[in-house]
This record gives C-alpha cells, sequence and structure tokens, in this order.
C-alpha cells in the first residue's frame, strides 16, 4: 500500500501538493494504480461523504506490486517459501484488485476505506463495501489470526449488525461479543471468508443474513 494514506502535502515536505497529486491522476487514468478515498461511511452513496484529501493507493496487480519492490520470485521452489514483510500490505492489495472486478464491467470501480483520526483512539477499516442498502465494513487479515480492535469500533460507532474479515482461514459465520474499554457491549456477525471466495462476496452475505 501506498504512503498516500494521508493528504498530499504530507507525504513529502519537499514536493509540492500540486505536481505530487498530478502524477497520481495520471496514473490512475492510465490504471496503472486505483486510489481508495476515505469516507464517513454514515450512509449511501458511499462517495457522499468521501474525503480526496486522504487517500491509500493500489497498484494494477499483485504481480507489479511486488516487482516494484524487487520481490524476486524465480528462484523459489514454491509458495510456502515466500516470507513477506508486507504481507498484510499485500493481502490488501489483492483484495482491492478483485473488489474492484466484482462490479458490473460498466461501471467505472470505486473503492473506499474509513478512518478516524482521533487523539488516542484511531481506527482504521481497509475497505468499506455496499451491499444493497447496507454499508459494510471490511477487513482484511494476511493469515487466520489478527485482532478486530478497528471493527469492533466501527460497529459500535455505525450501529452495524454485520461485518466481514477476509483472511487465510476456513468460510465460517458466527456471532461476536465483546465490550470495548468503557465497558459497553458489542455484538454483531462476522462472515469470515477466505481470499479464493470473494468474488461470491454479495452473494455469500446474502446468504448469511438468512442464516
Amino acid at each position: 500500500m501506498s504512503d498516500l494514506q494521508k493528504p498530499h502535502k504530507d507525504v513529502n515536505s519537499q514536493i509540492s501538493t500540486a505536481p505530487l497529486k498530478q502524477a497520481l491522476d495520471l496514473l490512475s487514468k492510465a490504471r496503472v494504480c486505483h486510489r481508495i478515498i476515505a469516507t464517513s461511511a454514515n450512509g449511501l452513496p458511499l462517495g457522499a461523504e468521501a474525503d480526496e484529501k486522504f487517500s491509500k493507493v493500489i497498484m494494477l496487480d499483485c504481480g507489479l506490486c511486488g516487482a516494484s519492490l524487487g520481490l524476486s520470485l524465480h528462484q523459489l521452489r514454491s509458495v510456502s517459501e515466500i516470507s513477506m514483510i508486507n504481507s498484510g500490505g499485500m493481502a490488501e492489495q489483492l483484495v482491492g484488485q478483485l473488489l474492484r472486478t466484482i462490479s458490473p464491467a460498466y461501471i467505472p470501480p470505486s473503492l473506499y476505506y474509513w478512518q478516524r483520526g482521533k487523539k488516542g483512539a484511531k481506527a482504521e477499516i481497509d475497505y468499506i463495501i455496499q451491499h444493497e442498502n447496507q454499508v459494510i465494513p471490511l477487513e482484511v487479515k494476511a493469515g487466520t489470526t489478527g485482532t478486530l480492535k478497528s471493527l469492533h469500533q466501527f460497529v459500535k460507532e455505525k450501529k452495524k449488525t454485520i461485518a466481514i474479515r477476509i483472511n487465510s482461514d476456513v468460510p465460517r459465520l458466527g456471532p461476536i461479543h465483546v465490550k470495548n474499554p468503557l465497558g459497553s457491549s458489542i455484538e454483531y456477525n462476522l462472515l469470515s471468508l477466505p481470499f479464493y471466495l470473494l468474488g461470491q462476496l454479495h452473494r455469500l452475505i446474502k446468504s448469511s443474513e438468512g442464516a
């Protein structure tokens, strides 16, 4: 993921905002990369509360992303030999890449994420998606484990009943019952899906609602 998860002016103090924004816009138009825009996620449409001053960037695909970072695979005998320090970023890259493909081909794909910058209570949700008339948070984990503190905060703040986790574990749907640091109860259904089922995301969300 890019370091552009901040206002353009904060990426590099030696570079003025205008040329940086222009370069990023050109790369996006050329489909070399794709911007993920911050949204408040209070309702639909997600773009109505988008704040383009804050964005993340993913590349066209994982291969280009790995190559740009100097990742060489030709000497490896199997994928299991790869141990990457940026596995979380690559997982987020893959999910963004796949989310862009599940919309109808005639609709330009738009990706959003959510962040809260309150001092002492920072939180971020990797992706915010629309499913029918719902706003649903989606978290990405590279392995089979990982904390869900930001997801708990989002669900509590936005009063959501379902959330998505994409990871390397088996598919599962289950209730989450936790308490926040203030002792307030947080309850929702968590749909966990492996990366390879992301293309069936909306069908599986619909199925989970009737479970």
